[in-house]
């Protein structure tokens, strides 16, 4: 798996954990690790 869809993955556990408990830090986290697969994505992009 690439590291772009790992975090992707992780980010969406995060997101949907935050959203069932009603725990914001791990929404917050959820959308760092969104913007790090983003990040990824164009950094890897030629």
């Amino acid at each position: 798996m690439k590291k772009e869809y790992i975090s992707y993955l992780s980010a969406a556990i995060f997101i949907l954990y935050a959203l069932l408990s009603f725990k914001w830090i791990f929404f917050v986290l959820g959308v760092i690790l969104l913007i790090i697969g983003l990040a990824d994505r164009f950094k890897s992009k030629p």
